[in-house]
């Protein structure tokens, strides 16, 4: 779904009364300049930083979009901030969405535990599964280094690429140790590597809970926080 915006604050273009009076005749997002004076503040904020709109800004909602959006003459009662907040979580779907497919074509994907010196270590992994963006599946030995290192400091990254496009995840990794979910994500090949099969000590599955994800996907580039559903 395109989600249209139509300003930098979140003023909607229907709403606007300078558009119904005939003084507007385009999207405040793009005129260089605005014709109610030399700069805006906001557009300027914005642009400054990169983004579409100010529902995408880390600070949102800031001050300054707080005193337009509530000021007594010019202001609207925060609906702009509402506006943003819609285009915000619109997006934010749209862009998960491509996420998930993105890791759907990956068979592959790295995996980062921290070491005892605090250094990161990527690994490739086969991946065992996904529920959606918001949980990854994978497996270790019990004896190898990355085990310890989770249990020690469960932090993790997890990145998957294919065609141009990429995602890096920041999260946590838990030791699965549910019998039914681990067989559930049992392959035939896993016993090259785990010769007892799913109830053997050695196969160790990890689930990755992701909290931040940064993604070049179709052109478009960010960085975004990722709420788990329940």
């Amino acid at each position: 779904m395109s989600v249209i915006i139509s300003s930098r604050c979140g003023i909607r273009c229907e709403d606007c009364h300078y558009l119904k009076d005939g003084v507007c005749s385009g999207k405040c997002c793009e005129i260089s300049k605005p014709f109610w004076g030399e700069q805006c503040p906001v557009k300027s904020c914005c642009e400054s930083r990169h983004l579409q709109h100010c529902g995408q800004c880390p600070e949102f909602p800031c001050d300054l979009l707080k005193q337009f959006a509530y000021d007594p003459k010019q202001g609207d009662d925060g609906l702009r901030i509402q506006n943003c907040l819609a285009w915000r979580e619109e997006s934010q779907k749209a862009i998960i969405d491509e996420a998930v497919q993105l890791l759907e074509q990956c068979n592959e994907i790295t995996v980062s535990s921290v070491t005892e010196d605090g250094f990161p270590r990527p690994c490739v992994l086969s991946k065992l599964g996904a529920d959606g963006i918001e949980a990854i599946y994978f497996s270790t030995n019990t004896s190898s280094r990355k085990t310890p290192q989770f249990q020690a400091n469960p932090k993790a990254g997890v990145c998957f690429a294919d065609g141009g496009d990429s995602v890096t995840l920041l999260g946590t990794v838990e030791i699965v140790t549910d019998q039914e979910k681990k067989n559930a994500v049992w392959r035939p090949w896993l016993e090259n590597h785990f010769p007892d099969g799913p109830e053997g000590k050695e196969f160790c599955l990890l689930k990755f809970i992701p909290k931040e994800m940064t993604f070049f996907l179709k052109g478009k580039f960010g960085t975004m926080p990722i709420s788990i559903s329940h």
